[in-house]
């Protein structure tokens, strides 16, 4: 074991230590993968495994160990410190041979750095980010997580400025890409949409959008 391998083991052990920890025999055996086929919810100490989309038989079962809305470079740093593994699941591995997916890491680093910090100076500045983004790699369904995040911080500035409408245009961009990747989160957005069209002032819509988180 090289020394970066047991740095990581050691600050898995300090963060399991601060997070707590449990033990489910059963899908302790299944492997993660950056586009899963389920996803896991907890109820007390029981685990429920909930498929995303139709299960072939003798297709192995897969859920993803860390948030499937964050960008994949972000994954992979979390899967490495806290799980002492580099995945390679199909998703990753065309992204690591795939030369275009390093300079969009680079771009989410500059927008994150950027958000952190509040330099954005203004809405048209994160939606050309956002444009620009779609322009390069929005052909690539693999690269839609990687537009969840800066969308969500679109929409929280339209909201901040009382533009109810466009956070809900953009919220529901976050909610179709969800769909397809973490229904669960999907539910989430549902209600962000519905809370936008209750400022709005849209009864109706708002309805449709809580009927459908159900």
């Amino acid at each position: 074991m090289d020394k970066k391998d047991k740095k990581a083991k050691t600050e898995k052990k300090e963060e399991m230590k601060k997070e707590g920890t449990g033990l489910w025999i059963l899908p302790s055996f299944i492997n993660h993968s950056c586009l899963p086929n389920t996803q896991s919810e907890n109820l007390g100490d029981l685990m429920i495994l909930i498929a995303n989309k139709d299960i072939k038989k003798n297709e192995e079962i897969t859920l993803s160990y860390e948030n499937k809305s964050a960008p994949n470079y972000k994954k992979q740093e979390k899967l490495r410190k806290k799980y002492c593994f580099t995945c390679e699941c199909p998703v990753c591995l065309f992204l690591k041979n795939d030369p275009d997916n390093v300079l969009k890491d680079f771009l989410l680093d500059v927008f994150f750095a950027k958000t952190n910090s509040q330099l954005w100076a203004n809405i048209t500045e994160i939606e050309k980010f956002i444009d620009d983004m779609k322009e390069k790699y929005g052909k690539n369904r693999l690269y839609l997580c990687d537009l969840i995040f800066p969308l969500l911080t679109l929409s929280k500035n339209y909201e901040y400025e009382k533009k109810y409408i466009q956070s809900v245009n953009t919220l529901i961009e976050v909610f179709d890409i969800l769909f397809e990747f973490d229904l669960c989160t999907a539910v989430s957005t549902c209600l962000l949409i519905a809370s936008n069209y209750k400022m709005a002032g849209k009864k109706l819509e708002m309805n449709k959008w809580l009927q459908k988180a159900v």
